[in-house]
């Protein structure tokens, strides 16, 4: 069964492979269903008719799809156990779980990984640009490298958990959504705070300076109070993220332009 599930794995980073127009990623789900129809149906008819009940329209976010795929192919055990007389039920019952946990998945995922995560991680290398550009310059390569890892050592670990969870709990396993929910609003502090942190490490590494710059060293305390200030007020505000890296990013900008 690991060898199975191994392969199934693999085949789910083809989800969007064939993506098309007319019914997105449907072509790419039933592609990382093949080796479960495989192992499930000898009969050729019924592997034929297996597949064609997946050509449908679905679409979700391709990190989060190991857990459809998971509670799909338990579904699809029972089916092949049962006679074809009795399948229609839980046949129509599966395209229903399949259709409903598409767009709740997606909802989760796109936010998550595209605009909480990914900005935090790209946050956390420019921090560690800002350390390295002035003394070790020889290491500043190290930036993108920790972004590449930390950013696919999760989205790596979400895949097979998610994977894991569909496969051991079939549908109970939506439970799981709620301790990846919690993380997702921890991976949201963790934005701002990484916000804080490249600001004010931009400031003390280029900002001050006693040499031909409008502030000195010794208003250091204020502009990091000021930073927490305004990065406060993001948050509690409810701005996104990428309002806020665009709104350092300009800040930054201003603070170059005017020499401080």
């Amino acid at each position: 069964m690991i060898k199975l599930y191994s392969r199934i794995f693999i085949r789910s980073f083809f989800l969007q492979s064939l993506w098309n127009y007319e019914r997105m990623q449907n072509i790419g789900f039933v592609f990382i269903l093949r080796p479960i129809f495989d192992v499930l149906y000898t009969v050729e008819k019924e592997k034929k008719e297996a597949l064609l009940r997946h050509v449908g329209y679905f679409n979700t976010q391709p990190y989060m799809v190991g857990m459809i795929v998971g509670i799909v192919a338990n579904m699809e055990k029972e089916i092949a156990k049962m006679d074809p007389a009795n399948r229609i039920e839980i046949i129509r019952d599966m395209k229903r779980i399949k259709s409903n946990m598409a767009g709740p998945l997606a909802a989760i995922g796109e936010p998550f990984f595209y605009g909480d995560l990914r900005t935090m991680l790209s946050f956390l290398s420019m921090a560690i640009m800002a350390i390295f550009a002035t003394r070790l310059a020889e290491y500043i390569i190290l930036a993108p490298i920790v972004f590449i890892l930390l950013y696919n050592s999760l989205h790596l670990w979400t895949r097979i958990s998610l994977l894991y969870e569909g496969f051991k709990y079939g549908s109970n396993s939506m439970k799981a959504l709620v301790y990846f929910n919690s993380m997702s609003d921890t991976i949201r502090f963790g934005v701002f705070i990484m916000f804080l942190a490249a600001f004010s490490l931009y400031l003390a590494v280029f900002g001050f300076s006693n040499e031909g710059r409008l502030f000195n060293s010794d208003y250091i305390d204020l502009f990091v109070y000021i930073a927490i200030f305004l990065f406060s007020f993001f948050a509690a505000s409810k701005f996104g993220p990428i309002f806020s890296m665009f709104s350092v990013l300009i800040i930054c900008i201003i603070i170059s332009v005017l020499g401080i």
